[in-house]
Parts: C-alpha cells; structure tokens; sequence
C-alpha cells in the first residue's frame, strides 16, 4: 500500500502530491551554496549527486533546488536531466581511493520553457546570506554573499519516456543524476544549484573535462566555509506520479465476472481480460461441468469425466456429486443386477488398457478399475495369474 506521513508545524509547506523515491532538502541557512551550473558563458559546466533506490518504477517528476547570483533573476531555457548507472569508489592498482562516479548513461532528456515551473521557495531572513561557487573559475573565489533566495523547480517526465528504476529493499540500485541548464542569451543571471546538508554515499561530483574519458571530480566545501573540509550533496527530489490501477474484466473459473484491477483480479485466481473491458461485453468461458468421479482407493472428488478417467476413476453421471453419490470401498465389488431378471450378475470386462498376450492375436485388454483395484488389494497375497502386467506387480 501507499504509506502516509502526517505532521504539523507552522513552516511545513506541501510540495508534491506524488509517492516520493528519494530527496535531499535544500540547505535554507547561510551555509548553503549555489554551484553553479548555467553554461551562459560557453562553459560546459555539469555536477551529478547519487541517489539510491528501494522501489522499482519510473522517474516521472524531478526536483531541485537553486538560486542566481545576487539573486539578479535570469530566464531558464533549457534544464538537461540525465541518469547514469554507479561506479562505486574503489582503489586503483597504485593503491590510490578513487571517489564513485556516474558510470554507464541510462537516459537523458531536454525540458525547455513551458516544461517545468520554477517557484520562489524561501527567502533567507536578515542579514544572512548564502554562498556563490563556480568551482569552474579558480580565479574567483567562492562569495558566501552569493544571493539571499531559493528557488524551486518542478519537472513533470511523460511516463511513457520516464526512465523506469531496478531496486527493491534486498537488492538497492544506485544511480546518478546529472544537472546543467542553459540560459536567454542576452539575459543577465548566472544560475546555481543549491546544496543540502542531507549526506549520503560519497559526495557529489562535477565534471572537470569535457570528452572520453570524462573526467569527474569531487565535490568538497571550500576553504573559509564552516563544512570544509567534508563532503557535498546537492538538493533534489524525485518522485513517481501515483495512478490509480484501472478495472478491467475479470473471468473466474465458474465463468463469473467482475470488474476488478488486475491485482485484486489475480489473487482470487482470476483472469484479467485486459484494459478497457469490463464485464458488460466480456465474454468469459463457461467451466466445464464437474460430476462425482469414485476413484479406485474408494475416495470420492467432485472432477471433469476427463480429469476422473485420468486418475482411473469412474464418472458417475452428469449432476450428481460427492454429497450423494455411493462410491464402492477399496475391497467392494459393487452389486450388479441384471435388467430383465432382475437378478445379480457377475459381469467380467474387458477395457481397453494393459496388454494380455497369452493368446494370438495379442489382445490389448485389462480387467477395469474396480476389478483389477480388487484383485490386488484383497485377494490373497501373491501376483494375479491371469494377466501379463499389474500396476506395482510387474
């Protein structure tokens, strides 16, 4: 089921209606930072941060948190997502750790003006102040006067595009996302995005070098800030869009029918009849009758003739069931009366089944069921004379 968290407080804002996989709030004090991330000035700049998954299903809504310099608001043109599999950290043959990374691209699309929204999320209070980084430009320093608000932007993915995540609660998938935008030409604003102080794996990464291989390097706070030397993450969300599972038509083995969603249809031991049917014009098979069928230890089982001839028992007619029917015990020849005398007979067959070659030409022929179960269950011990093979006698 859907889990449910209820809380309460003054500055608790709603952001999402959706079923959230991963998020890492932005930093709201003034030690946050705004890396920034615009390529305006032909720099193509990128950073990635890693997430974990727990729950299979797809990406259909990302979010994250940024601001602009001195908060001089520029437009965005155009925001890149893209999602790579994990290259967990590791140590070269030198003996060296080398940091995890985005591995192998999984997917990635374009969202340009008109495919997102961006809200004005929070605004620093006072005096204070968050940091300004453009880890591209050695020769500026970081500005821990940077801008003052924090933005929010909400991309909404088509699902029938959205990448789909692997995972579950045994066997957790690490992914990657990637961010940059673009910005109006001629606009001025030079755009961030934001960091959050909620840590998890190694830090997060910006890419150094363009080209194969692509060169990553780690994201650590820098000189003169309160978290250096540790480790950064950057602020984000995803979520899936939650959609309610459509009824359709659902046969059941009485040939009843009801308009259930798949699951709920499947685990009474339905069959889902497929989307956009439902019971009005479905057309579900009717079940082949059952009769009581006595079987040769003398039990009784309400089966289909060819069910019951398959276990070597006998039919007992169309109606009737176990409730009723007499079905002889595992040493009772049932009576048999002969229609004209009204008399009893004794009535030896010959069906069809394990071969008698006594005689030429080689007779395919058996006693029946009832009979051959008689013979070697309760006459005295020892192997039947009279035919070539007994089941478990040879």
């Amino acid at each position: 089921g859907i889990p449910y968290i209820l809380a309460r407080g003054e500055d608790l804002v709603p952001i999402t209606n959706d079923t959230v996989k991963w998020t890492q709030p932005p930093d709201r004090t003034s030690t946050g930072i705004d890396i920034r991330i615009d390529r305006n000035d032909g720099v193509e700049r990128v950073l990635a941060d890693d997430f974990e998954c727990t729950t299979t299903g797809p990406i259909t809504d990302v979010h994250f948190w940024g601001s602009w310099y001195r908060d001089i608001k520029g437009n965005i043109t155009k925001i890149h997502l893209s999602l790579h599999r994990d290259i967990p950290a590791y140590v070269d043959a030198t003996g060296v750790a080398v940091h995890s990374r985005p591995g192998a691209l999984l997917w990635e699309k374009d969202f340009f003006s008109g495919e997102f929204t961006e809200t004005l999320y929070y605004t620093l209070p006072g005096v204070d102040y968050e940091w300004w980084w453009d880890v591209y430009d050695s020769d500026i320093p970081p500005d821990p006067a940077g801008d003052k608000q924090i933005w929010q932007y909400d991309i909404d993915i088509d699902p029938n595009v959205a990448y789909v995540q692997e995972g579950d609660p045994n066997d957790p998938q690490v992914y990657w996302l990637d961010i940059y935008v673009e910005t109006e030409v001629g606009v001025p604003g030079q755009f961030g995005w934001k960091t959050s102080i909620t840590h998890w794996n190694d830090d997060a990464v910006y890419g150094a070098a363009q080209g194969v291989p692509f060169e990553w390097m780690e994201l650590i706070y820098p000189t003169q800030h309160p978290y250096e030397p540790n480790s950064v993450d950057m602020a984000f969300m995803i979520t899936t869009t939650v959609v309610a599972e459509a009824n359709e038509a659902c046969c059941f083995d009485d040939g009843s029918c009801a308009d259930l969603t798949p699951a709920e249809c499947i685990l009474p031991g339905g069959t889902p009849q497929g989307p956009g049917t439902d019971c009005t014009t479905a057309s579900c098979p009717n079940p082949v009758p059952t009769e009581a069928c006595c079987l040769p230890d003398g039990s009784c089982a309400n089966l289909t003739v060819a069910e019951c001839l398959a276990l070597n028992g006998t039919p007992q007619g169309a109606g009737s069931d176990c409730t009723t029917a007499d079905c002889p015990g595992i040493c009772e020849i049932p009576p048999i009366i002969c229609p004209d005398t009204n008399e009893p007979a004794l009535v030896v067959t010959y069906a069809g089944g394990l071969p008698d070659n006594f005689t030429l030409p080689t007779e395919v022929a058996s006693p029946d069921t009832i009979l051959l179960n008689y013979i070697i269950n309760c006459s005295v011990p020892g192997v039947p004379l009279q035919f070539d093979e007994v089941p478990g006698e040879g």
